[in-house]
């Protein structure tokens, strides 16, 4: 019978382990689309800060940072100044009720028939 290591990842490290350089790469997207957002915007860093934490830009930015990065929320709310991930997670989940519903149609799902 063979024995197992715990951890199979202990003995194979090597040059195709480039976690940092991943997290690195999407720290820099998520800093260019924030600087792009604030350019359209016509903030500036400072603004990040004085805003309130539940800022609809903000918010959205969040939003868009979280679908095209794999940046983490705790990271998105240190950036913009959101507070901590758990705020910043109930301010995404209340966006996103507020939207509509694509799937969502404004007729009723039943219709009730009379005889």
């Amino acid at each position: 019978m063979q024995r197992r290591d715990p951890n199979p990842c202990s003995e194979r490290r090597g040059e195709w382990h480039y976690g940092e350089e991943l997290r690195e790469s999407a720290e820099e997207r998520a800093e260019g689309l924030i600087r792009a957002a604030l350019k359209r915007k016509g903030w500036m860093e400072k603004d990040l800060q004085e805003r309130r934490k539940g800022d609809e830009f903000k918010v959205r930015l969040a939003e868009q940072l979280r679908a095209e990065t794999t940046v983490t929320l705790r990271w998105i709310a240190a950036r913009l100044c959101m507070g901590t991930r758990g705020h910043l997670t109930h301010l995404l989940y209340w966006l996103k009720c507020k939207e509509p519903s694509k799937n969502q149609s404004r007729k009723p799902k039943y219709s009730k028939t009379i005889d």
